[in-house]
């Protein structure tokens, strides 16, 4: 493969993400106007946080803390926007998937944002690494 041919599929796989990232971020705003933002935050943090004594691990459990604190910055401008109180098992399975997808492409999205590019240089490359770092360690809900 050569660096042409690089190049597009990486700018590919980045406009995939991005696509990606988009209907995420779509499908939990449509499901935030339409139930009650603050509930659909409570079911999907407890969802996603509890589980059975002895069974959370890091690897089960490591990036609920990063899930959570995206999940808070797209949901917030929706609390109270809506007064359906009643949230279905669906409803709260249908955030999670767009959630894993949305910090899923989020993180995919960072790592090949200027990868395609060859005027990056090397002060911009360790951005970009701190940057994805910081996305796989803490989150950030501040895109």
């Amino acid at each position: 493969m050569n660096s042409t041919q690089t190049e597009a599929l990486i700018a590919q796989i980045r406009e995939q993400s991005d696509a990606s990232l988009k209907q995420a971020i779509t499908q939990i705003e449509d499901l935030a106007r339409s139930v009650d933002g603050v509930n659909l935050f409570i079911a999907a943090v407890a969802n996603l946080a509890f589980a059975p004594e002895g069974s959370a691990s890091e690897a089960t459990h490591g990036d609920v803390p990063a899930k959570i604190e995206v999940l808070a910055f797209y949901l917030y401008p929706f609390f109270g926007v809506s007064n359906n109180s009643k949230i279905t098992p669906w409803e709260v399975n249908k955030c999670i998937e767009s959630l894993n997808t949305l910090v899923t492409m989020r993180l995919m999205g960072s790592m090949f944002t200027d990868r395609a590019n060859p005027e990056v240089n090397e002060v911009e490359d360790i951005v970009i690494r701190a940057r994805t770092q910081a996305e796989i360690v803490r989150g950030s809900a501040y895109p």
